[in-house]
């Protein structure tokens, strides 16, 4: 009898289909059915030797495309992940926008108190008018 608890696929097998698939995911953005063609008509053995060829392809034409490509996936885990490749310059675009440009308001201190330099009360204006004539309130 077969043993229930037995794995019915190898961690090696398992980490095969995975690249497979991500493989697979980046001859299909990549647009190049030679590559779509190989995945489907070679055996396993050849499949992991083009299988790094056509991932290092598709890096480098992502790189400098200007795009980002998720590619969807199972980590180690077995949970969906999804993996960006492309133009960081791209992935970081939102976060890039130009900056304000601002003036702090510069503070003026009279008798313990802060006021910004333009909206000091006039009450405190003829205060400070008046100490810095020498007179006394």
């Amino acid at each position: 009898m077969k043993n229930p608890f037995a794995p019915t696929i190898t961690k090696e097998e398992k980490r095969f289909r995975q690249d497979l698939d991500r493989w697979k995911a980046m001859a299909q953005a990549s647009g190049s059915e030679v590559d779509r063609a190989l995945l489907k008509s070679q055996p396993p053995e050849v499949l992991r030797l083009i299988g790094p060829k056509i991932e290092s392809a598709f890096s480098a034409k992502a790189r400098n495309s200007g795009e980002l490509y998720p590619i969807e996936e199972k980590d180690f885990s077995g949970r969906d992940v999804v993996r960006y490749f492309g133009d960081i310059a791209k992935a970081f675009e939102p976060f890039n926008l130009p900056t304000a440009k601002i003036k702090l308001g510069k503070v003026v201190h009279f008798e313990g108190r802060p006021y910004l330099e333009g909206q000091i009360p006039p009450a405190v204006q003829r205060a400070m008018l008046l100490r810095a004539n020498g007179f006394a309130e």
